[in-house]
């Protein structure tokens, strides 16, 4: 696919289990690297898949995104890299550079990220090329027990990347255009990747669980980031 997607999980309560379905979700993708520390340190994270050609593909996660960008999503931002990782990476052939015995060199900055945080917690631009998803407090049918649960999710997640390997060129020939009247423009590019997993590894069943999930989540009015005076007014 042309592009990849980014995630944040968010939520107006405390203990909403936000982090925890982040990093559930980390432990179903490949090769999840946390994105926390220094510009410098994940810069350094990311030219190093550069140097893994077979196997260079990681799925960066980052918690408390808000601590970055402002509860409201209005700083700056103080991470260039983490800035820069959101803002281009989602386009194949985005890269960084930097200097090797003063010689540049490039590498690829083509990942997903995912993101917890509370409210708003991503600019407007960035959130466009997000789905976000919103949680609220609940009781789970089943606890997500560090001990266990991680290295199952962890396992499935290989056997999940083995499957979308296998069936890598029938997952290039799909398109998503048509399957809703809404799934066009940057919400097609957002979301397309997902469907293809859907379809070519679930068939139709789990091809409609997607579309659910896409009227659900991408569709809801609750999904946008608010402005101060719609905030003031909630």
């Amino acid at each position: 696919f042309p592009t990849t997607f980014r995630g944040l999980w968010t939520a107006e309560q405390e203990s909403a289990g936000k982090t925890t379905a982040m990093l559930v979700t980390a432990s179903l993708s490949a090769n999840p690297v946390n994105a926390k520390g220094t510009y410098a340190a994940l810069r350094a994270r990311i030219a190093k898949a550069s140097n893994e050609p077979e196997d260079s593909l990681r799925t960066f996660y980052y918690d408390a995104v808000g601590r970055v960008y402002g509860a409201s999503g209005l700083n700056s931002g103080g991470n260039s890299t983490l800035t820069l990782l959101l803002e281009e990476g989602y386009k194949r052939n985005a890269t960084d550079s930097w200097s090797v015995s003063r010689a540049e060199q490039e590498f690829s900055i083509f990942f997903p990220v995912f993101m917890s945080g509370a409210g708003t917690s991503l600019p407007r631009d960035l959130r466009s090329r997000t789905i976000v998803i919103r949680m609220s407090p609940g009781k789970p049918r089943r606890y997500f027990d560090v001990r266990e649960s991680e290295a199952e999710a962890e396992a499935l997640g290989k056997a999940l990347g083995a499957a979308v390997t296998a069936r890598m060129d029938d997952l290039k020939d799909f398109r998503a255009l048509g399957l809703h009247p809404r799934l066009i423009t940057r919400r097609l590019e957002v979301w397309e990747p997902l469907f293809g997993v859907a379809w070519v590894l679930g068939g139709q069943r789990w091809l409609n669980k997607c579309r659910d999930a896409f009227t659900g989540i991408s569709l809801s009015a609750e999904q946008s980031a608010l402005t101060l005076r719609q905030q003031m007014i909630r």
